[in-house]
């Protein structure tokens, strides 16, 4: 959320969805958007566990589980907590077998439908399990505008989506491969994209503590390599041109991010 409020130079009034919402407060993604910017926008978390956290915030909960069809039966993992998701093939949840819950679905263009979501979102979170290749190819972007996404470890299909719809990556937050695009839509995207790429305290090595703008320079917007893996901003506004469009897989190896921004 920090990384939204530099982009959005601390807009307030913007408008988020949350799916999924999980932990309202401590890893919430949004709560600090409602709470210091007066945000409004969807909580969606079929979880149980959380609903009593999310009812004091201003969200709309919507206890959902989303998916790319309605009425469907499907198995969830409901004691695993924020890792918890839909049971089936190709899900980070595919071989659970206990304390399992069975839910009917719904799509997410209903859930936008049913509460009259504004045709422009500010911002969209989106961390359901694996689930992200079901859903996100079904978003209603022909109806909405969504300006940022993060978006845990978006497979090929969801990154292929988001290169039709002409977003560009801003950086890889933290380890476990959440992703920020940006919509190409401003007329200043570079500007746009360098506030969220250095104002944002995109780096890794940064986001424990509190920076100014004197803290960071353009110098600081290169990879950071962890694990043999590129974080942190991998295409600097500065090589947009170069990079900017190519999207590569959250786990993508470093040396292959280096070359990248080297060569095209």
């Amino acid at each position: 959320d920090r990384h939204i409020v530099a982009i959005l130079k601390g807009k307030r009034h913007g408008y988020f969805v949350d799916l999924a919402a999980n932990e309202p407060v401590q890893i919430s993604n949004t709560r600090a958007l409602e709470r210091d910017y007066d945000w409004a926008g969807l909580c969606i978390e079929p979880n149980e566990v959380y609903w009593s956290g999310l009812l004091r915030r201003k969200c709309v909960l919507v206890a959902a589980v989303i998916s790319g069809k309605a009425d469907e039966l499907v198995q969830f993992a409901s004691t695993k907590g924020g890792l918890g998701g839909i049971v089936a093939t190709n899900m980070d949840n595919a071989h659970e077998t206990s304390n399992l819950k069975e839910f009917s679905t719904t799509t997410i263009d209903a859930i936008f439908t049913k509460y009259h979501v504004p045709k422009i979102i500010d911002y969209m979170s989106l961390d359901i399990e694996g689930a992200e290749s079901v859903v996100f190819p079904l978003l209603p972007f022909e109806t909405y505008k969504i300006y940022i996404f993060t978006i845990e470890r978006p497979k090929d299909d969801v990154r292929s989506v988001l290169r039709a719809q002409n977003y560009v990556e801003v950086g890889v937050l933290g380890d476990y491969g959440d992703t920020m695009f940006l919509h190409t839509a401003p007329a200043n995207l570079k500007e746009v994209l360098r506030i969220g790429q250095l104002e944002g305290t995109m780096q890794p090595r940064q986001i424990n503590r509190d920076t100014t703008e004197k803290d960071s320079s353009d110098a600081d917007l290169r990879p950071i390599r962890v694990n043999n893996i590129a974080m942190g901003v991998r295409c600097p506004y500065t090589l947009l041109d170069k990079c900017g469009r190519a999207l590569p897989a959250w786990d993508t190896p470093y040396q292959e991010i280096i070359s990248m921004s080297k060569n095209q």
